[in-house]
């Protein structure tokens, strides 16, 4: 983001995501589908999301359906787990 525009490319920045999860909510889904996960009780998360637009993103640079943050925490505990194992 430090990085000043490239010739050629849109004066913008874009924000990227499919939408939103608090760390209390992500504590707690990751407790419910992985519970050999050790971490402290989702209570001591703070419970606020931050509402990101990102309509610009979607029309301007055409990006398709974003996955959802749970699928993302699926998929990030499976490749810690693999390095784990390594």
């Amino acid at each position: 983001m430090g990085l000043p525009p490239s010739p050629g490319v849109l004066n913008r920045r874009y924000i990227t995501n499919s939408g939103t999860i608090s760390w209390k909510e992500a504590v707690e889904y990751m407790q419910k589908t992985h519970p050999e996960l050790k971490m402290p009780p989702a209570s001591e998360y703070p419970d606020y999301q931050l509402n990101v637009d990102t309509s610009d993103t979607i029309r301007d640079l055409k990006f398709g359906k974003f996955r959802e943050p749970r699928e993302v925490l699926d998929d990030a505990i499976a490749a810690l787990q693999e390095i784990q194992k390594a």
